[in-house]
Order: structure tokens, then C-alpha cells, then sequence
């Protein structure tokens, strides 16, 4: 009895070494027995076992390609998808508004109202636009020519 200690046992030599048995028991009269663990199993026995546990291999692999393929399919729905995702939902919000409580059925947040500035706050924010404008236009005014 051979040593399967030195053998791969990476999936795709496993199912290479069952392809390897089944071409073998092709070739060879159906009245050989074989001692396999203590039991006597003909080539027709064997090959039955070892299709039936070479489909655990090739199930994956065919999984494995589907869901490679599902995988492409959808990274290519993507920029689509969400697009049309962007829009239902800013339809929602057009529908309801922004404010709604509805939104939150949908999943959406309604977007807080803006505080109102106090008066202080105010004055502030109208300083601030006062001196930047001024300040635009004291940049653009042009320079008397030099004579």
C-alpha cells in the first residue's frame, strides 16, 4: 500500500487523482477485486464511489463560478442601481418633504429646520458680509495710472 502522505491533497489534485482511479478501472475487467480497507470492492463499486465524491468537488467549483459570475453581474448593475435608488428617494423627499416624519418610513432622515440666529448672531453675520464685500471692493478698484 502506497504513502498518500507524499500526494497533494489541494482540491484539484484530489479530483486529478479520482480522474486518474476512474480511467484506470476503464481499463481493467470488471472480475478484479480489490482489498480496500479489509473490503473486497470491484472496479464498478469504485468508480460509483469515486464519481459520487468527485460531484462534491466539482459542485464547488461550479458554485464558485456562479458566484464569481453573480459577482461581475452586479458590480456592473451598480453605478445603475444606486442612480435610480438616488433618485426614488429624492422623489420621496420632494413628495413628502424635507422635514416629514414620513421619511423615516422609507428609511430616510428628515433633515433638522435651520435654527434661527439671534439677534446678536445676526448683526454678526451682516458685519461680516458688510466688511468682505467692502474689502472686494477696495481690491478691485483700479490704481490712478502713473504719468
Amino acid at each position: 500500500m502506497s504513502s498518500t502522505k507524499s500526494m497533494s491533497h489541494n482540491p484539484g489534485a484530489v479530483v486529478d487523482r479520482i480522474n486518474n482511479l476512474l480511467e484506470g478501472f476503464k481499463k481493467i475487467p470488471a472480475s478484479e477485486q480489490f482489498d480496500v480497507v479489509g473490503t473486497l470492492a470491484g472496479p464498478a463499486a469504485l468508480t460509483t464511489e469515486l464519481e459520487g465524491r468527485k460531484v462534491v468537488y466539482t459542485n464547488h467549483d461550479q458554485a464558485e463560478a456562479a458566484a464569481k459570475n453573480a459577482k461581475t453581474a452586479r458590480d456592473a448593475a451598480e453605478p445603475e442601481t444606486v442612480s435610480r435608488i438616488d433618485a426614488i428617494e429624492g422623489s420621496i423627499r420632494t413628495h413628502y418633504g424635507e422635514e416629514a416624519p414620513e421619511l423615516t418610513y422609507f428609511g430616510l432622515k428628515p433633515r433638522k429646520a435651520r435654527r434661527k440666529q439671534t439677534p446678536e448672531e445676526h448683526a454678526a453675520t451682516v458685519a461680516k458680509a458688510r466688511a468682505t464685500r467692502a474689502a472686494k471692493k477696495a481690491a478691485k478698484a483700479p490704481t490712478p495710472p502713473v504719468k
